[in-house]
């Protein structure tokens, strides 16, 4: 069987990747309520030719802590916000909490993957966390927050803890 010039060229274009194609998903979708949670953003790759060199991550309101994971050839910048009133945080108060946390530089070149992680404790409530994610490749940048179909916004399932098992002996 022999492809048109035509039909070839459109195949290979459906496999290249591409703004509207690029993904950002959380690697663990779903964690325990009151519990610390490894949160990974996989960035799937780049657009075009360009390389990955930024990646934020910002926190929805009902997470007030988070350590972010360091990643060799990047830097991490937080931004913070003051919480009024303040809330209590492994028995210590908490007067401010960070809103966003962007790493910079790699670069994450357009046809590989990695990993962008935070530790955080999760609320004790069970429900939905949205989070916000921007990847920025070479001069353009897309918020992957859901405004349309084409970038969805990172969700994670907060889903109720786990019974406490009491063993008698």
């Amino acid at each position: 069987m022999t492809l048109s010039p035509l039909m070839t060229a459109l195949a290979a274009a459906a496999l290249l990747p591409s703004a509207a194609s690029a993904h950002i998903g959380l690697t663990q979708r779903q964690g325990e309520a009151g519990a610390y949670h490894g949160a990974f953003s996989r960035v799937g790759h780049g657009w075009g030719e360009a390389a990955t060199t930024a990646f934020t991550v910002r926190l929805p309101d009902a997470v007030p802590a988070v350590r972010p994971q360091p990643k060799p050839g990047w830097t991490i910048t937080v931004e913070r916000e003051p919480l009024d009133p303040p809330m209590m945080q492994n028995g210590r108060p908490l007067t401010e909490r960070i809103r966003s946390v962007t790493w910079n530089g790699g670069p994450l070149a357009a046809d590989q993957f990695d990993d962008f992680g935070l530790l955080m404790p999760l609320p004790s409530t069970p429900g939905d966390l949205a989070f916000t994610a921007v990847q920025t490749c070479g001069a353009e940048s897309v918020a992957w927050d859901g405004a349309d179909a084409a970038h969805p916004q990172p969700i994670l399932t907060v889903a109720p803890a786990a019974p406490t098992v009491h063993h008698h002996q």
